[in-house]
């Protein structure tokens, strides 16, 4: 009877081992499945990306062209009104000289007279001017010096209050004690729970009373203005 008991448990563990064994087959083949489906989507993504942008560049380049062709236009049209202005200049400038060289020989004689009369307006007008600038010259101060005070103010640090043993910035913890740096009072935290293990090994104290006094945990801060720490215990 034992040996058809092994015997069956051989067979159904190989049956249960086939199952599994189906069953990751089936199970990697749905993964290739979802990569090859995910691949695809990506590809078709990039695809349609690609085409968006061919057909955007393309859009450009019809805009660009167009803009051009109308500047080419538009610089085509101002290049024919600037001709015919420059044209019409001409025109107006030829009947001008014509109008001035008769209008010149009339008027020479009459410029020779107005310059030698403006030319002795010129000179009484130079020598009042000269006498004038004389009167009004204004001696000018030399050497003005402006002092300045420079005042420099004090800037006074708020005093930091004393510390003493009973009174600090912060408030002490439940064990009433002050330590020097973070590692001494780390040590000391270690020194008590050490002394509590071996008393309840001794046989000193109690297991009850072991977990009454011994602490379970500790927080530690210290004071801002002398930077000391103290440390609180946590009690079960």
């Amino acid at each position: 009877m034992k040996n058809k008991v092994i015997i069956i448990t051989i067979i159904m563990c190989l049956i249960v081992g086939l199952c599994v064994g189906i069953q990751v087959i089936r199970n990697k083949k749905n993964v290739e499945n979802i990569e090859v489906v995910e691949e695809n989507m990506i590809n078709e993504n990039d695809i349609a990306q690609s085409e968006e942008i061919i057909e955007n560049t393309e859009i450009k380049e019809v805009i660009d062209e167009e803009k051009q062709v109308s500047e080419q236009v538009e610089l085509k049209e101002e290049s024919k009104i600037e001709i015919q202005q420059k044209q019409e200049k001409v025109v107006t400038n030829q009947n001008t000289t014509q109008v001035k060289n008769n209008n010149d020989n009339t008027k020479k004689e009459v410029v020779t007279e107005k310059v030698k009369e403006e030319t002795k307006v010129n000179t009484e007008n130079k020598s009042t001017q000269v006498q004038e600038q004389n009167v009004n010259k204004v001696p000018e101060n030399i050497g003005t010096k402006v002092e300045t005070i420079e005042t420099k103010k004090e800037v006074k640090e708020p005093e930091k209050p004393k510390c003493t043993d009973t009174k600090h910035g912060v408030g002490v913890g439940n064990s009433n004690k002050w330590f020097n740096s973070y590692n001494e009072a780390l040590s000391y935290y270690d020194n008590l729970i050490l002394g509590y293990s071996n008393k309840v090994h001794n046989g000193e104290i109690t297991f009850e009373e072991y977990n009454k006094q011994c602490p379970c945990g500790y927080e530690i801060w210290s004071c801002q203005y002398c930077g000391k720490w103290t440390l609180n215990y946590y009690m079960r």
